[in-house]
């Protein structure tokens, strides 16, 4: 476990007072990897030897190291020669006694190999690190003299030891030879006169003098004292230290504990500021995203390192420790990991031993942290305790989750009191707090459950009733109502499930109470498993409902108020009813899994198979069930206990055979790992043996051979090499194996089949069992003689993009064809040339891969090319539509320049007629609705609803009123007009409104309850503007947005009234704008006034004068509230739009603006500026005059006024003359 440590190190009250100094080491290990750095001085450092295999050391380690002493101080032999005395003989060589300690044996076995005064102390030196070095590293070359600098020798050699005893080196070494194979030979006369006795004498009488042990004598340091201008501690601090500023700065998180750590390896201690930018970085990094303990551990010895260098951690670095811990704990809950519990243990620790006085004040965020892992983990502290600290703290304020928390935990200790007086807490803080209010049906559900499940059911009773009756009366959303009603129904079903059943059953009669949430069910469901008849019905009950998707809570209140730990219900019902041996209920389970896609509980499985086994389950089903389920196994454990639960009831040969054939048997091999001890292959070895017994087809071939390769790769791993060879059946199963492999790699050879169809993991497995290089080379190679064979350069690309690209490139000028992988991750990389994607879709190997293929083109192809290289490709029919998720047509839809050409392409509406269709396209189908409604198409869509539904009902009543289509909308109205909700008002008031009904449809939206954010308003004040046309009118009481300001403005029935309102609103909304957004929004008001003018004339009466004269009145009022805003440009649709009002309620006007044209192009032709009313000007091109003379033209033509049509064509002719445009 990676936390073993913790448990004896950190957990415990004097974590921070019992602090030890580590022992000083600059290395990762002691001894040996001092013996591997000696090499370093063994031979000359400018040329290294080619047979040296040592590994250099850290720079700054080197810098540091006196590898002589480090050598003479671990060998206790050669630190006793260091102390012996040194002869120097007449001619100036040194003359090295070394004296030996230790059994006669020893002595005698070493005293043949004694240094002579005739040999000199190079030579000695060297078989000195040869007999110590003769076990790991090659023997050196013999080197009787070395060239060292004097720095260098300062380095590497030191001299202090020497000194220290007294005997003086000298620094000049010429005295020894320097040929580096003939040694230093006395002359002959010498050696015959010498006095042999005498030497024996002395150097008996030096052995019997004892030298003095100097290896722990602290007064002498291990050491050499540092010189190194260069390469010191302060200076690698300093390096280090900017490195990890820098680097969080960046927000470069991943590198800065590698640099905190190389400090630590070199004993170096940074600053306290450097230990807190550490630990928010390992906090902060997404290195640790997936592992929560590798995330804890490095937090915690970092804040170890702290404590055992003596410093004080700073209110910075126990807010980042604790808050860290807390999270951390939370998360392992979630995840199911058992370490949570001891990261909680240490932050309360923590948090206890650094708040004993009050003098830390920690921050809300952490302090609600540690309510939230309070409940996970209860019975640590005491509830009196964690309320004094949050009574005590200053930067706390008690919201709705501390209520939450602190019931939710008094209810797990069973403490009703304390529930009781939470609850007296709140009500009397909820008085004056609104914050409160907003979030009291979270408390109250909180406290309901609390009073239930700590015995106190007759109060609870009375609060559910009062809070119910308060909800009902605000008009409560429905998820408050079902939030209390939900922990309310649970916590009774603890207790008494049949009486929390028979509740849920009369709240359920209520229509004003919402349905319950899946998870809800499946929480009553799991305690109601001792009830099997109660447990039935409701599952009985849910069976249709859809499953919920686990998401992550939005809020801290939602961890403890949503947990509802359902995840083993399903599989727990299901044991039940298999030991019950409830057939029905178990084959509803099963194909419930299996179409919903859910699985149980892998103990679960070995039942089920015995259960399929003893019904006799067809073979397809039991294979179907297996491929199914199959998919449900993320981790690879439970893959393989699935399959030895699978062997224990099924021996079948026949079966298993099938199973081996199953894409979840090929996960299963790629899951294999010799090294994981805890999990039985059984399984998987019977399905193999199933598979060698039975007949092999030619057309299974290829795959035997990629599963028997997978499994070569993982039992010749090196890292499963112990693993195998302990175990007695991988061993066996592996031999086997590995013959049946090469059978299957010759077989397939001989039979001449393609070479293509075998993967590159199983070429590599041929190599790793050193199978014959030819039949190697026909696997590997089969491009390079035959040009028809395709090349896979699938890994390349997915290595490297450009290189991959630049190789498809030339290889494909050179005329080679390449597999499906290759055309697979060109199209993942973008590249989507026609050649390119056509080959891929011909080449795809089954129904799976098209389908990511087709789907994949869609997502990776731009936005702006989907409509060329997509949905006109040639095969989109054929072999992209079929396959295409909802996601993907969704996506079409948005890029295509015309919704028509979708549609067409699409086969829309007449492929999606049926249920499923519609189910599966539901984003689609409505994205298709909205744009033809936009596109203003309402009758079109009327008439599609009856071939593809439209899902949305609000568009389609909408789309039925604005189409005329009354009869209908009537209809629809009737069926549908009790799910609306809010809705239901804005549709029927815009049904009024097109009736001309307008003083009914004010009616509705005035008294209406249920009303919809804006939208209501938007109307009651569009409302109010068409009923400005023949009366005065009382304006909204709050304007929300600037369509309500126009509707508000534009009912004006003065220019002074207009500007007295602009005026007064503004100030009031805009007062916090700049200059730039109060332009805009004043743009954009005077856009939607045009805009509600021109659409108020298909909603008043026409015929009327009184009406005209006053749409006049508003009209010529616009231009003057132009003028007062300073926006004397118009654009080309407002003159449309101005033009398209003249035509139905002033038709001189358009007369007026016509002759304005004219006079202005005679007078200056090459004006580009055409002047309206109230200094408003036009500032147009050649083609826009022209296209707005034609409309004039067409105008003129249907009004049946040929003589004004003649002039205006004549007009235009003169134009396009003059401007010389193009036809």
């Amino acid at each position: 476990m990676v936390f073993k440590s913790f448990k004896c190190k950190l957990y415990s009250k004097s974590y921070h007072s019992s602090a030890q100094k580590q022992s000083t080491a600059f290395f990762e290990s002691s001894y040996q990897y001092l013996r591997r750095n000696q090499g370093l001085v063994s031979q000359d450092s400018c040329i290294p030897s080619p047979d040296n295999v040592a590994i250099a050391p850290n720079p700054v380690v080197v810098a540091n190291v006196n590898y002589n002493n480090v050598e003479l101080a671990l060998d206790p032999d050669a630190c006793e020669g260091t102390h012996s005395p040194l002869h120097i003989s007449q001619d100036g060589v040194i003359i090295e006694q070394r004296q030996r300690r230790g059994s006669g044996s020893r002595r005698s076995s070493l005293g043949t190999a004694t240094v002579s005064a005739t040999v000199p102390v190079g030579q000695s030196l060297d078989r000195y690190r040869s007999r110590q070095h003769s076990e790991s590293y090659a023997r050196y070359p013999i080197q009787k003299s070395m060239e060292i600098n004097g720095r260098l020798s300062k380095s590497y050699f030191s001299t202090s030891t020497a000194e220290r005893s007294g005997t003086k080196i000298p620094d000049n070494l010429s005295s020894i030879s320097s040929n580096p194979v003939e040694p230093h030979i006395l002359p002959a006369e010498d050696a015959k006169h010498s006095d042999m006795p005498v030497a024996f004498s002395e150097r008996n009488a030096i052995e019997s003098i004892p030298p003095k042990d100097t290896r722990f004598d602290p007064t002498i340091p291990t050491w050499e004292p540092d010189t190194e201008e260069c390469l010191n501690p302060k200076t690698f601090l300093d390096t280090q230290t900017n490195q990890i500023r820098k680097s969080f700065a960046k927000g470069d998180y991943d590198i800065i504990n590698a640099c905190f750590q190389s400090l630590l390896r070199n004993d170096i201690v940074p600053p306290l500021d450097v230990y807190a930018l550490v630990m928010k970085s390992v906090c902060n990094r997404d290195l640790d995203n997936d592992n929560v303990d590798n995330r804890m551990f490095q937090l915690l010895s970092c804040y170890q390192s702290l404590i055992n260098n003596k410093m004080k951690p700073t209110e910075e670095i126990y807010d980042v420790v604790i808050g860290s811990l807390l999270k951390g704990s939370i998360a392992a809950h979630e995840q199911g990991n058992t370490n949570g519990l001891d990261f909680y243990k240490i932050a309360v620790d923590l948090f206890q031993a650094s708040n004993t006085n009050n003098s830390h004040q920690f921050s809300k965020e952490l302090l609600d942290f540690s309510l939230l892992a309070m409940n996970l983990y209860p019975g640590y502290v005491k509830l009196d305790y964690v309320q004094g600290v949050l009574q005590k703290s200053k930067l706390y304020y008690k919201d709705s989750f501390y209520y939450v928390a602190l019931t939710s935990y008094a209810k797990s200790i069973n403490d009703n009191a304390a529930v009781k007086s939470l609850y007296e807490e709140f009500r009397n803080a909820s008085v004056s707090d609104s914050h409160l209010q907003r979030h009291q049906y979270e408390i109250y559900s909180s406290v309901l459950s609390g009073l239930v499940e700590t015995g106190d059911m007759a109060l609870a009773i009375k609060l559910l009733d009062n809070v119910l009756t308060d909800a009902k009366e605000r008009v409560g959303l429905a998820s408050n109502v079902s939030l209390v009603l939900s922990q309310f129904l649970v916590s009774v079903s603890k207790l008494d499930c049949q009486k929390a059943y028979n509740l849920w059953y009369e709240f359920k009669k209520l229509r004003w109470v919402p349905e319950f949430s899946y998870n809800f069910y499946l929480s009553l469901l799991s305690n109601s498993l001792g009830n099997w008849r109660l447990s039935k019905k409701i599952y009985d009950y849910i069976f249709p409902m859809t499953r919920e998707k686990q998401t992550q809570p939005s809020s801290l209140s939602g961890h403890l108020l949503s947990s509802y730990a359902t995840e083993t219900t399903l599989s727990s019902f299901l044991d039940y009813a298999l030991q019950l041996k409830d057939t029905e209920v178990v084959m509803k389970l099963l194909e419930e899994s299996v179409v919903k896609k859910f699985g149980f509980e892998p103990a679960v499985y070995p039942f089920i198979f015995g259960f399929l086994r003893d019904i006799h389950c067809p073979e397809d089903y039991l294979i179907r069930f297996i491929n199914c389920h199959g998919d449900f196994m993320s981790r690879s454990k439970a893959k393989f206990e699935f399959l030895n639960g699978l062997i224990d009831a099924y021996q079948s040969q026949v079966i298993l055979s099938k199973v081996a054939n199953t894409q979840f048997f090929l996960s299963c091999c790629k899951s294999f790992h010799a090294p994981d001890s805890d999990i039985n292959y059984s399984g998987l070895i019977a399905c193999f043996q199933s598979l060698w017994g039975c007949p092999q087809t030619i057309e299974k071939y290829s795959y035997n051979v990629k599963l028997h390769g997978i499994m070569i790769c993982k039992l010749y791993d090196p890292e499963g090499y112990y693993a195998v060879m302990e175990n007695e059946f991988l061993l066996q199963f592996k031999d086997r194996l590995t013959a049946r492999f090469e059978k299957l790699m010759t077989n397939y050879q001989r039979l001449g089949l393609d070479p293509n169809e075998i993967t590159g993991t199983s070429v590599q497995a041929a190599r790793m069992i050193n199978m014959p290089e030819e039949v190697v080379e026909f696997f590997a190679h089969p491009g390079d003689w035959d040009k028809s064979y395709p090349l896979c350069l699938g890994s390349m690309i997915r290595n490297s993009f450009v290189t991959g690209s630049k190789a498809y490139e030339r290889l494909r000028r050179e005329g080679f064809c390449f597999d499906y992988d290759t055309y697979k991750q060109l199209v993942s990389q973008r590249v989507n040339d026609a050649e390119t994607v056509t080959k891929c879709l011909e080449l795809c190997p089954d129904e799976e891969e098209k389908k990511y293929m087709s789907n994949c083109l869609v997502v990776k192809t731009p936005s702006k090319e989907l409509e060329k290289k997509v949905l006109e490709h040639p095969s989109f029919q054929e072999k992209i539509l079929p396959y295409l998720k909802d996601d993907s047509y969704l996506r079409l839809a948005k890029n295509v320049g015309n919704i028509q050409t979708f549609m067409e392409r699409v086969h829309f509406p007449q492929n999606f007629r049926a249920i499923t269709e519609q189910a599966e396209h539901k984003a689609s189908i409505g994205y298709v609705y909205e744009q033809l409604y936009r596109n203003k198409q309402y009758s079109y869509i009327v008439e599609l609803n009856s071939l593809c539904p439209v899902l949305d009902i609000g568009l389609l009543l909408r789309a039925c009123i604005r189409s005329g289509n009354f009869s209908q909308y009537n209809t629809l109205w009737a069926k549908y007009n009790d799910r609306l909700g809010n809705e239901s008002c804005d549709i029927q008031a815009e049904f009024l409104l097109n009736n001309r009904e307008v003083n009914e449809a004010i009616k509705v939206l005035r008294n209406s309850i249920a009303k919809t954010d804006h939208k209501s308003n938007d109307l009651l004040s569009f409302a109010l503007f068409l009923k400005s046309f023949s009366t005065r009118v009382i304006h909204l009481e709050k304007v929300e947005n600037s369509l309500q300001f126009a509707n508000v403005l534009s009912a004006q029935d003065t220019f002074a009234g207009m500007v007295a309102l602009y005026q007064a609103l503004m100030n009031e909304t805009n007062s916090n704008f700049d200059i730039t957004v109060q332009q805009a929004v004043t743009l954009e008001i005077t856009e939607q006034m045009l805009n509600n003018l021109e659409d108020s004339l298909q909603f008043i009466d026409l015929n009327n004068d009184q009406i005209k004269r006053t749409a006049i009145q508003k009209l010529s009022n616009y231009f003057r509230f132009r003028a007062f805003l300073k926006l004397p440009e118009v654009a080309e649709d407002d003159i449309y739009k101005v033009v398209n009002i003249y035509s139905k309620i002033q038709p001189s006007g358009i007369d007026a603006l016509f002759n304005n044209i004219v006079e202005t192009i005679y007078l200056n032709p090459n004006t580009r500026c055409l002047y309206l009313l109230n200094n408003m000007k036009f500032n147009f091109d050649p083609q826009q005059l022209f296209k707005l003379i034609t409309f004039f033209e067409k105008f003129y033509a249907s009004e049946l006024n040929e003589e004004d049509a003649e002039k205006a064509k004549g007009f235009g002719l003169v134009l396009h003359k003059l401007y010389r445009l193009k036809d």
